[in-house]
């Protein structure tokens, strides 16, 4: 639209727009009123309260008494008690800690055992029936019979009285144990004692036959002749050295160290026939055991009638010389057999502090009657009490432990302080398994 008309349209309603110009500023003022009364009406002061004090009337309150009756104190319940019996304890176990090639142990010499403590003493010769871990296990065997109690080849000659027979072949079966390094298969096809036994030591004076039988409770399954015990276990030196086992069979005393036959100390009867192990050493059964025994032998006469005679060397010799040997002249009626059958040196064998190495001893009896097994150690360059015998000046040497022998164990031994000492090295190591 342009300005002309514009100004046209203008003239020509002038009226009109003056009122509705007059219409629109009556409004705004009306507009601005009503805005101003509202606020006014809505925003209004807070109201103030003035609290009037009003006067109550006090009430005196009476105490409420209500009659209680005295209730006991409160006691504690009381514990309910398992009652337990107990049993009677005939022997007492208790796990000791590893001794190691200690000396002395639990304290050295005899003395240092669980006897004087108040517990059950159950060892014999052969052993306690119970092991704390440093102890040898002996397994016995009743070579005469099977599992099942039959007749063995050995058996067999014994009940013929065929004793020539019987030793002929316990000797061929012991032999070949030692062969087969001391292993217990051998003996698989033979009776075995259900009860084993823990032995420190093994110090046994002269005694009878049947005593092995009953210390493994087998004595009523089990004649007391052409029997064996298997000890096993692991020793460790309380010392690094050499050393060598020494004692005495009556009849069998085998020993291995390792995976070697150290010792071949069974009765002279026996000499190859166990094993084929011969000591080197010059002073092989040259010392008797019973020093108190041969003040009137002269050993050295003896030793020349031996030589003479061929040498000790199996029972063929051994019966041929026996019966002919003579003390200052004339036939020796105290029995020969202990004037040849001495204490055997061992091979010297090398042990360092602390090492554990496994051990292998059999002990046995053959023909029966009586029974002795005397083991002992001796350690290279170690100085020993001196003991004149006749054969010449030897050395008490020391009985081999496993641990110290107890004083009890120590009065059944029947040691002969001129022969043998309980004062020396122990050589126990705890056992970590069965071989």
């Amino acid at each position: 639209m342009s300005d002309e008309v514009k100004k046209r349209f203008f003239l020509n309603h002038k009226r009109s727009s003056a009122f509705v110009v007059s219409v629109l500023i009556h409004g705004a003022f009306a507009l601005i009123a009503l805005t101003f009364v509202a606020v006014k009406v809505i925003i209004k002061a807070d109201p103030t309260f003035d609290a009037v004090e009003v006067n109550r009337p006090k009430m005196n309150l009476r105490k409420l008494q209500v009659p209680v009756k005295d209730q006991k104190k409160t006691q504690a319940p009381k514990l309910r008690q398992n009652l337990v019996a107990k049993p009677r304890l005939k022997n007492v176990t208790i796990t000791m800690p590893d001794i190691v090639g200690v000396p002395g142990g639990m304290g050295a010499g005899p003395g240092g055992g669980l006897a004087g403590l108040g517990f059950a003493f159950d060892m014999d010769l052969f052993g306690s029936n119970r092991g704390s871990g440093n102890e040898l296990i002996g397994t016995f065997y009743d070579l005469k019979q099977t599992p099942d109690g039959k007749p063995t080849k050995i058996g067999e000659f014994v009940k013929n009285d065929d004793r020539g027979g019987a030793t002929t072949e316990i000797c061929s079966v012991i032999k070949g144990f030692v062969g087969s390094g001391f292993n217990d298969n051998r003996f698989k096809d033979y009776f075995k004692a259900p009860k084993l036994k823990y032995a420190t030591a093994l110090m046994m004076h002269s005694i009878p036959a049947d005593a092995a039988p009953k210390a493994f409770g087998v004595e009523d399954q089990v004649n007391p002749s052409y029997w064996v015990c298997h000890y096993k276990g692991q020793i460790a030196a309380p010392e690094s050295g050499k050393y060598r086992f020494c004692g005495l069979g009556d009849d069998v005393l085998l020993v291995r160290v390792g995976r070697r036959l150290v010792l071949d100390a069974c009765w002279v009867e026996w000499i190859k026939r166990t094993s084929n192990w011969i000591s080197d050493s010059d002073e092989d059964r040259k010392f008797p055991l019973d020093t108190d025994g041969f003040k009137d032998v002269n050993y050295n006469d003896v030793r020349t009638q031996i030589e003479d005679a061929g040498g000790l060397d199996g029972s063929r010799q051994y019966y041929s010389i026996i019966g002919d040997l003579k003390v200052n002249g004339q036939k020796y009626e105290g029995g020969a057999g202990p004037l040849v059958s001495r204490m055997v040196i061992g091979d010297w064998f090398d042990l360092k502090k602390g090492q554990i190495v496994d051990i292998d001893i059999l002990i046995g009896e053959i023909p029966g009657g009586a029974f002795g097994c005397r083991l002992m150690i001796e350690q290279e360059g170690k100085r020993y009490k001196p003991v004149v015998t006749d054969a010449g000046v030897f050395k008490i040497l020391p009985a081999f432990m496993t641990a110290p022998v107890d004083p009890k164990l120590a009065e059944q031994m029947k040691i002969n302080p001129r022969q043998v000492t309980l004062d020396g090295p122990v050589f126990g190591a705890k056992i970590n398994s069965q071989r």
